[in-house]
């Protein structure tokens, strides 16, 4: 076809052709023999016809109209290259030339079926097209004429193909068909009036630097494709401009078919069954679009690999002749939200859609060739966000957008956007800038939206949907990959506004993220509301569970999480007041607390400014400064703590001890009123955070400082007081130390409870001993028997449903005792032993009481009267100064009397005791039953069997029998006297009683009278004895004064029928070792005998002296003249020794001594040494 021309000039025409000899179609040799000459004429016809055809074909390609012209001279033309769409306009052009002398044909021969044309006519027309293609032809698969009924011709090109010169296929049509204006046709004009192609196949392609490149099915790709929306403009005006084009009122594209690979989105699109429609007329040129559009997984795959959805697409496009001027609309219907995003850089906000869209987008260019805004509505379907890399869970059910964009500024502005789920709504406004990655395609984007309305209730993110009225939002978006930095999101609620900053990335491998939140004020209910579910999960539950109502402020959170975490990491801190919870289940509910709370890797503490829980008895329990705390989140159970700090009464401490669950006090059977004071307690608790807890389940340590205790519960019936005690408790036991007061009484005590089954709490410590004490516990003692004060550790046990049982000991330091009828007592600054040990309650008792004190020894136990007061004190023993060693029995006799004594057994020692000192002018004691075992009288002489009933009323006084070392009886009886109380003893055989002392083997008869009165030393007695008409047989110590003066025939009479004694006197001085005999006689008729001297009663030593008388019937006269027991003639003698093998010594010179003048020769008898 050669060069191609400027636009608007005729093709030239280059002249007639070589004839070509025509060739008779096949159906006329088939034809009978009749016919021949009609198809001669026809024939001839047709000739005819092609040649005119040929003329019309010319003048038709120079863009003359078929009826004659005027004369014009041609211009001559330039030479240089036609663009792709005028060439192909020509050979367009020249297929409805040529159609138009089919139509006529067919017209002639048949109307209303295809008629197909002759090998011919194809071959012809298919070189005519070839010429000026440079070596490319035009082939066709075969040409027929249509003329309908209603008289509209058309013709009908199959299988068109245009080929270059090298052999490649640049255009493919599978059918096309050319319709001529009827009216024009009868006239005799040939105009073509519209054309239609099927089958045909488009291929469009756009390169990753953003060109676009076409293929109309030939496989080879139409060179110079415009590049912008102006560009396309200019294309489509001068192709309808084109004189050839210009009487075709439509042009229609059925059974298109698609293609479309996008190398910068890496998808693929595909579209079968496509409908193009172009219509234009004087002012403008329109074209439609319909398309079922479908994609494929992306760039590299197979063209059959398309998506399973398919979408509509509808694009109207409008362009005013001969101007700038255009109108472009595009109505889509279900096409994914990523592949629209690709098509331009107004909609690539788009690919963080994952979700069909349906809508309409309009833009236009102005009479000055400006492209205008970008306008859309956009219905969005279900689906979610998306990122490319990794999962959002963020859900949608649909959605809607207004949008503007301005492609001068880069400005996309939405005048509404509308998201809408079951996971929550957002109605926002705003704008966005898009940012290029420096190859002109955006890459991101700077948005400012404004909220009206967000509701946030993501599956499994929050427990209940979160609402805000309003809000802002400065965010800046990067798409591949996708990163969000929030530079500010402001929502505001009803009850709070949150504002956030922070960045969002989606890796290869995971999340980046890093969000900061800000929440000044906010309810504790909404604050739970925006706490998600999944972010520390057990201890939100925990506080979703506990507590109940409050006010935070000053919240500040932070979520954290790298690509390689396999968790989000979130902190926060915030302050709180006004709140009710229930820290520890069971207890009271905390109301009125204040404080500050954090949560950080998996660490969650809180701490109470101010707060109380409401005891159910005892008021409320003030908690400043009580602190909670999870140490470890992960773990399971997941277990608190509880630092308390508290302020209260303790009996409002002890009923939270005692609360639900617990139970402590009802555990150790004591009462909730236990105790009256304040109370600073502090401690820890521990429990594991879960819906039931079981018993045990809750650990505690805590301790307390109790300030003016007092109870009369601790310890049944006595009042306990103290300035300041402290308490502390665990699982295992309650522990109380404290100084105080018990009665009145000081005391130092230690309280301690074990919370074990059937243990019993114990009260120890140190009491001050005292007259006090003894009034206190109603002890019963007698008026004086305590005095002074002392120390003394304690012990008292609390077994339920017993009575108090208490231990005492004391070493008595400061302690004075006195018992007057034991003649006994303890100074206050001696040391003893005390140890007590009974029962407290209503009637005490002291089941064991050991004293040892200044020389008392006693074992035994005390019973009290229900009243009060001493019932019986049984002393197994009693053991004082080595006097007395026996069972002691005190009765009670009423309050102001002294108990009676009652000894039932044991020994009594005389020689170490004056039974009691002084007169008789104290006040009178009870009365005294004695029944020893032994009274040691002497060393040797011991009455056995002693039996006294004794009154010590103006002094000891009353009656005793007795046994002498068990073999001679005797009775007496003890009178007072002004040292003390004198002793009597009688007894009618005196030699008895000899015998039994061991003073004589045998001594017979006789009447005995001893009496003992106490000096000012204790243990001493002046005696006197007389006794009357004894005989005595085997004296040793006679028989050695007999046998010293040889004596033959008293010494004979001694051992055979005794020696008489008609009268015995002795005066003496009794103390514990020794005998001191003054002065002492013996007379009978046989002899006198005088006596003086120390008997050594410990080592059983004589030292005596005196004179011996013999013949005292007759010597005795000189009495007169001497000493009772001495004769006028007499020997003097000394004895020594032991009593069993006495030594004695006589003067024989000394019986010519006469009587008056014995004392002038003799020595002065031995004595005690004082």
């Amino acid at each position: 076809m050669g060069k191609d021309q400027p636009k608007g000039d005729p093709i030239v025409d280059r002249g007639p052709q070589a004839p070509v000899s025509p060739r008779a179609p096949a159906w006329m040799d088939s034809a009978a023999e009749a016919e021949k000459a009609r198809a001669a004429t026809r024939d001839a016809a047709h000739a005819s016809a092609a040649a005119a055809t040929s003329a019309l074909a010319a003048r038709m390609r120079a863009g003359e109209r078929l009826n004659p012209p005027e004369p014009q001279k041609p211009a001559k033309p330039k030479r240089k290259r036609r663009s792709f769409f005028a060439w192909l306009c020509v050979i367009l052009f020249d297929i409805c030339v040529l159609a138009v002398v089919a139509v006529v044909l067919v017209f002639l021969v048949l109307a209303g079926r295809p008629l197909p044309a002759p090998a011919w006519l194809s071959e012809r027309v298919e070189a005519r097209l070839s010429e000026g293609l440079g070596g490319g032809f035009v082939e066709l698969g075969g040409i027929s004429v249509t003329v309908a009924r209603s008289g509209k011709p058309s013709v009908s090109f199959d299988e068109v193909r245009v080929t270059t010169a090298d052999g490649a296929e640049l255009i493919a049509v599978p059918s096309m068909d050319v319709g001529l204006d009827k009216a024009r046709l009868i006239r005799g004009q040939v105009q073509p009036q519209s054309l239609i192609l099927r089958g045909a196949d488009l291929r469009l392609s756009r390169s990753r630097d953003g060109v676009f490149n076409v293929d109309f099915g030939g496989g080879e790709e139409v060179p110079n494709w415009p590049q912008s929306f102006v560009g396309f403009i200019e294309i489509v005006d001068s192709v309808f401009a084109l004189p050839s084009l210009a009487p075709i009122d439509s042009i229609e594209a059925r059974d298109l078919s698609l293609r479309f690979a996008d190398a910068q989105s890496g998808r693929f699109w595909q579209v079968d069954d496509g409908q193009l429609a172009i219509t234009q007329d004087a002012a403008a040129v329109e074209m439609r679009m319909n398309l079922a559009l479908g994609s494929g997984p992306g760039a590299g795959e197979e063209e059959g690999d398309v998506a399973e959805q398919a979408a509509q697409v509808s694009v109207g496009f409008r362009s005013v002749k001969g101007s700038p001027q255009a109108e472009m609309t595009v109505q889509v219907d279900g096409v994914p939200a990523r592949d629209l995003a690709a098509q331009s850089p107004a909609l690539a906000f788009l690919q963080l859609l994952d979700a069909p869209l349906s809508g309409a987008l309009r833009t236009q260019v102005s009479a000055s060739g400006e492209l205008g805004d970008l306008a859309g509505t956009l219905e969005i379907g279900e689906g979610r966000l998306t990122t490319g890399l990794q999962p959002i869970p963020v859900r949608f059910s649909s959605g809607r957008s207004y949008f503007r964009y301005d492609p001068q500024a880069g400005k996309v502005s939405f005048d509404e956007l509308i998201m809408s789920a079951e996971q929550g709504e957002v109605k926002a406004t705003g704008h966005a800038y898009l940012q290029s990655d420096g190859r002109g395609q955006p890459d991101g984007l700077v948005a400012q939206l404004q909220f009206t309305a967000l509701r946030l209730d993501p599956e499994g993110v929050f427990a209940r949907a979160a609402a805000f009225e309003q809000g802002a939002a400065d965010i800046k978006v990067g798409f591949a990959p996708f990163r969000a930095q929030i530079g500010q999101l402001v929502l505001m609620g009803p009850e709070a506004q949150v504002t956030a900053t922070g960045r969002v990335a989606a890796q290869p491998d995971g999340w980046d993220m890093a969000l900061d939140l800000d929440v000044e004020e906010i309810a504790y209910a909404a604050f739970l509301d925006l706490w998600p579910v999944q972010v520390a999960p057990k201890t939100r539950d925990w506080l979703e569970k506990n507590v109940t109502s409050g006010r935070l402020f000053n919240l500040k959170g932070g979520l954290r999480r790298r690509p390689t975490d396999t968790k989000n990491f979130f902190s926060a801190v915030f302050e709180f007041d006004d709140a009710v919870l229930r820290p520890v289940p069971n207890l009271p509910l905390v109301t009125g607390a204040a404080g500050y709370a954090s949560l950080s890797e998996g660490r969650f503490s809180a701490v109470l400014d101010a707060g109380q829980a409401e005891a159910l008895q005892g008021g409320p329990v003030q908690l400043g400064g009580t602190g909670f705390l999870i140490k470890n989140l992960a773990i399971k159970p997941v277990m608190a703590q509880v630092d308390l700090r508290t302020s209260s009464t303790i009996t409002a401490g002890l009923s939270v001890l005692n609360s639900k669950g617990l139970a402590f006090l009802d555990k150790a059977g004591q009462p909730v009123d236990l105790a009256q004071g304040r109370a600073q307690g502090s401690g820890r608790l521990t429990f594991p955070i879960k819906p039931k807890l079981g018993p045990g389940e809750v650990q505690f340590d805590v301790s307390a400082v109790l300030e003016g205790v007092s109870s009369s519960k601790i310890v049944a019936g006595y009042a306990l007081s103290s300035e300041r005690a402290e308490v502390q408790a665990d699982n295992a036991r309650l522990l109380i130390e404290a100084p105080g007061r018990i009665a009145g009484i000081p005391m130092r005590a230690r309280f301690e409870r074990a919370f074990a089954p059937g243990a019993a709490a114990q009260v120890s410590g140190t009491v001050q001993i005292s007259d006090a004490f003894v009034k206190a516990f109603n002890l019963g003692l007698p008026e004086g028997m305590v005095s002074g004060s002392g120390p003394a550790r304690f012990s008292i046990n609390l077994a339920q449903g017993r009575a108090p049982a208490f231990t005492l000991s004391s070493e008595l330091n400061g302690v004075g005792l006195r018992i007057s009828e034991l003649a006994w007592s303890h100074g206050r600054n001696s040391r003893g032993s005390l140890a007590v040990s009974g029962a407290l309650g209503a009637v005490p008792r002291v089941d064991s009481l050991k004293l040892q004190a200044s020389g008392l020894t006693a074992e035994g136990k005390v019973t009290l009267n229900p009243g009060g007061g001493l019932k019986t004190a049984e002393f197994s023993r009693i053991a004082v100064g080595g006097w007395i060693d026996a069972p002691v029995t005190l009765t009670g006799r009423g309050r102001g009397a002294s108990p009676a004594v009652a000894v039932r057994g044991g020994l009594v020692d005389v020689r170490k005791t004056s039974f009691a000192q002084g007169g008789g002018g104290g006040p009178a004691g009870g009365p005294i039953s004695l029944a020893l075992d032994r009274l040691v009288i002497s060393e040797g002489i011991v009455l056995r069997r002693f039996r006294a009933d004794l009154s010590q009323r103006g002094g000891l006084n009353g009656s005793f029998t007795g046994s002498v070392n068990g073999q001679a009886e005797v009775n007496g009886t003890l009178v007072p006297s002004s040292g003390g109380t004198a002793v009597r003893i009688q007894s009618g055989d005196a030699g008895k009683v000899i015998r039994a002392a061991g003073l004589f083997k045998k001594g017979y008869g006789g009447q005995m009278s001893l009496t003992l009165v106490p000096r000012a030393q204790a243990g001493q007695y002046n005696g006197a004895l007389k006794v009357s008409n004894v005989r005595v047989q085997s004296a040793p110590g006679l028989s050695a004064l007999l046998n010293a003066i040889s004596i033959v025939g008293l010494l004979d009479q001694l051992n055979g029928n005794g020696i008489l004694f008609a009268d015995v006197e002795a005066d003496f001085l009794l103390t514990p070792t020794y005998v001191q005999v003054n002065r002492a006689s013996g007379v009978g008729p046989s002899l006198g005998i005088s006596m003086a001297g120390v008997y050594d009663m410990v080592r059983d030593q004589l030292r005596m002296q005196g004179v011996f008388s013999p013949i005292y019937v007759v010597n005795g006269i000189g009495q007169i003249f001497s000493k009772k027991g001495e004769g006028l003639f007499g020997f003097n003698y000394s004895m020594t020794g032991t009593t069993v093998q006495p030594k004695v010594a006589v003067n024989p010179l000394s019986v010519f001594t006469p009587g008056m003048f014995r004392e002038i020769f003799r020595k002065p008898p031995p004595k005690v040494q004082e």
